[in-house]
């Protein structure tokens, strides 16, 4: 007789099965508690930690603490256990700091700044300043995208002093963005400022005025280079 690794029961060591004799000495399970029900293999695998059966509690589908009170000691707990961690709120001053620091990072690495990443890349950018894209190139005049002037960045810079800056609902201040088109004029450039809006629903009558300008300014500038002196 031989102990079973598994459920502890004896069991004889020569039986016969179908009609044959055979010699379980080397077993460590009883047939019943054997993985395959093979009984001509000599070497029983044994049960990987993945393939046992799982314990699952009898909730039926409710979260065992559901409605149950924390105390304030296991808020306290996990307030502890959160702090730092993503999605926490910082203080005023955690946040200003932060953000000196990242602006004098991407001061030291301009290649770094987001709107730089933003440059000419037409899967990035918004579908407005695409359409803009697009019309300026079609009409032949010359801009770049998201250049960086003094400490802004404009949307379109077109002929080294015009600035062209299309606004969307969000992300804008009045107050803001009038301080840094006086900047910018200060520096010699002149800003204008298109919605979003107007150039989704009709782009033609947003900018046909502005492309008929240079169009005229680029010739006089032609006619003018090719005149004799």
């Amino acid at each position: 007789m031989k102990t079973c690794n598994n459920c502890g029961k004896q069991f004889k060591i020569n039986v016969i099965i179908d009609g044959e004799k055979k010699n379980l000495c080397h077993r460590k399970f009883c047939l019943d508690c054997s993985p395959f029900k093979c009984h001509n293999t000599s070497k029983i695998p044994p049960v990987r930690f993945d393939q046992r059966p799982k314990k699952i509690a009898k909730t039926n589908g409710v979260p065992w603490n559901k409605g149950k009170p924390m105390s304030e000691n296991q808020k306290e707990k996990i307030r502890s256990a959160l702090k730092g961690r993503p999605g926490k709120k910082h203080s005023k001053e955690t946040i200003s700091k932060l953000s000196i620091k990242r602006k004098e990072f991407l001061r030291e690495n301009p290649h770094l700044h987001p709107n730089r990443l933003l440059a000419n890349n037409r899967v990035s950018c918004s579908f407005p300043e695409k359409l803009v894209m697009d019309y300026l190139t079609t009409h032949n005049i010359p801009f770049k995208h998201q250049e960086n002037i003094d400490r802004y960045w404009v949307d379109f810079l077109i002929d080294q002093r015009l600035v062209l800056e299309v606004d969307g609902s969000r992300w804008h201040n009045k107050a803001q963005d009038s301080v840094r088109d006086k900047t910018l004029a200060g520096l010699g450039f002149e800003v204008i400022r298109i919605s979003a809006k107007s150039v989704v629903s009709d782009i033609n009558g947003a900018l046909d005025s502005l492309v008929v300008r240079l169009l005229w300014e680029q010739e006089v500038e032609s006619s003018n280079l090719s005149a004799p002196n």
